[in-house]
């Protein structure tokens, strides 16, 4: 929560958290999930405190300052205390522990499942990632007539996590986690926890049938694929001969979320065949091509479907893969004739989707880490974030217009055609989107993946000067002496003279929430049955995501602080204490320091 002492709407605290309240009293907390909830939230406080990863400051101040609010109300809704939390998960980048928190917690307080996972956070060099493992205890304590959590509580986060489109950063050690899970289930209950059964309950979340169908469509009779083989990889070949022309079936995004969720499957297989001598290696080409290319993986499948030959194109280099990576039973890349033709092949690859014309046939654009074949996959992580940062220098044009966006259904994508960055009509509530490919200028930590999610709400949105760069230091100037004295008048203090790297990061927050606040309200001029309450509970929501956003976004040494990055664009919106009927302290200025 924003420090009331400091805000310019002084009753913020009390007045968003009695609208809340009202505005979202559907139900009643039962004794059950109430001390489900104490357990998280001491869960959370604990874990923060012994480690070295700290937990969002957002989140623990959301739990400290509401907590005692919630136990005091008979009636509150768990709807509205999940909702900043729901905020933080459609902002917070690829990767981030804290989504795997927002699964357990939502799982806890919406579904019941009290707690599905320990709250351990394990750190290493280069990742975090939370422990999974069963509380059986612990659902037994808070309803002794509850079912006992089964293998599926724990792979539902994780194929979430897959239709995140941030499949591929799950660590090993959770894959790990889930196979002794798994092992230990199956030896209990066989016939409840097979592969079979495991899939046919995806079925009813996936439509696995449905692409299943597709697939098959494609295939002779005798190779048809059916769940079970799926998971046992004998027919993979045979679903990437499928996937070059899945798209057919529909255009909504969930190819996207299926080559996902195939992805981790096929990464959890590969990781299970380390230790294991008759996992079949076959699907290790899922999880080669996915780690080497990211989200350009999966895209590769659908950014090409306007020409028959392009699809022809993209299915003869998957095959080759497949062929490369099943060759051998010691993998393609253990042998240096084996290793060169993979190589070149991979270049092709590269060549065909970033257009990286020292690219093919040359060994040095690798880099060093090809050198280290056992080293795999770090060699395929490092060739990736290389590709990245190439793409972050020179973006490429990704949609060039309405049609073409539907087939990016729920991620953000830089349009050169346009310069702009372009939200898609139908936006999930996970953006397929990562900063590596937001463009430089977007690049905002996480204030471009909340402007892509306010600006979703409107039909189509791209707008004329977004995509521009910051050279315009005159204007920059101009906008340094425009919030100064508005920073003093909110804060209270002098900022004195704003740096070039604060008055950039001001720059950006105030046009960011000024775009996303603009695109809001023409949203909502365009409904015919939004009323004033309405306008204001719509507003007031955004500012308020607003705010926490910037709450648990990092604070960099001589930045602006969290309530600065709070204070200063929304002390430039009229919209904002309108939408709490606050009055408006005389110490706000009404003038806009304008940054379009």
């Amino acid at each position: 929560m924003i420090d009331q002492a400091t805000h310019p709407c002084v009753d913020f605290y009390h007045h968003v958290c009695d609208k809340w309240t009202m505005r979202y009293n559907v139900d009643t907390i039962g004794i059950s999930k109430r001390n489900a909830f104490k357990t998280v939230t001491n869960a959370l406080l604990l874990t923060s405190a012994k480690s070295t990863v700290t937990l969002p400051r957002s989140f623990r101040e959301f739990y400290t300052a509401c907590y005692s609010f919630l136990e005091s109300k008979p009636r509150s809704s768990l709807s509205a205390l999940l909702q900043p939390l729901r905020g933080h998960a459609d902002i917070l980048s690829m990767g981030n522990f804290s989504l795997f928190l927002e699964h357990a917690i939502f799982l806890s307080l919406e579904w019941g499942i009290d707690v599905v996972f320990t709250l351990g956070l394990v750190g290493s060099m280069d990742s975090t990632h939370l422990r999974i493992s069963p509380a059986r205890n612990l659902l037994g304590k808070l309803d002794p007539n509850g079912d006992s959590p089964n293998l599926m509580d724990q792979l539902r986060p994780l194929l979430d996590f897959a239709l995140a489109g941030t499949t591929l950063t799950t660590s090993a050690a959770t894959i790990l986690e889930l196979d002794k899970a798994l092992k230990h289930d199956a030896a209990d209950e066989p016939a409840a926890f097979s592969p079979v059964t495991i899939l046919n309950r995806l079925e009813n979340f996936l439509h696995i049938t449905r692409w299943l169908r597709c697939i098959n469509s494609l295939l002779p009779t005798e190779a048809h694929v059916n769940a079970q083989s799926m998971l046992v990889t004998d027919y993979f070949n045979a679903i990437e001969r499928g996937i070059a022309t899945i798209y057919s079936a529909s255009s909504d995004g969930l190819v996207y979320a299926f080559l996902q969720v195939l992805a981790e499957l096929a990464r959890f297989n590969y990781h299970r065949s380390v230790h294991s001598d008759d996992a079949p290696s076959a699907s290790a080409c899922f999880f080669a091509g996915a780690e080497v290319f990211g989200h350009s993986w999966a895209r590769m499948f659908i950014e090409l479907t306007s020409s028959g030959s392009s699809c022809k194109r993209t299915e003869t280099i998957f095959r080759q893969l497949v062929t490369l990576t099943t060759s051998s039973r010691a993998f393609a890349w253990t042998d240096e004739t084996s290793r060169n033709r993979y190589r070149i092949l991979l270049s092709g690859v590269r060549l065909y989707l970033y257009g990286d014309t020292d690219a093919a046939g040359s060994d040095a654009t690798w880099g060093p880490s090809f050198v280290r074949w056992e080293a795999f996959p770090e060699d395929f992580l490092l060739a990736k974030r290389e590709a990245q940062k190439r793409s972050l220098r020179n973006p490429r044009p990704l949609l060039t217009n309405v049609k073409d966006s539907l087939l990016y259904s729920g991620r953000v994508s830089y349009s050169g055609s346009l310069r702009a960055v372009v939200v898609p009509p139908i936006s999930s509530s996970w953006p397929f989107c990562t900063s590596e490919e937001v463009p430089v200028e977007f690049d905002l930590g996480m204030l471009g993946v909340l402007m892509a999610t306010e600006m979703s709400r409107a039909a189509f949105a791209h707008f004329r000067s977004g995509a521009r760069l910051l050279e315009n230091r005159s204007e920059l100037g101009g906008f340094s002496d425009c919030i100064r004295p508005i920073a003093q008048a909110v804060l209270g203090a002098p900022l004195g003279e704003l740096s070039g790297r604060v008055t950039t990061e001001a720059f950006l927050w105030v046009r960011g929430v000024r775009l996303a606040q603009q695109l809001l309200s023409e949203a909502l001029s365009k409904a015919a049955t939004v009323d004033a309450q309405g306008w204001r509970n719509a507003h007031a929501t955004f500012f308020m995501r607003f705010c926490r956003l910037t709450c648990g976004t990092r604070t960099e040494p001589g930045g602006l602080s969290a309530e600065a990055r709070c204070l200063l664009p929304l002390a430039n919106i009229p919209e904002f204490p309108i939408a709490f009927q606050c009055p408006v302290p005389s110490r706000m200025t009404h003038k806009s320091c304008e940054v379009l």
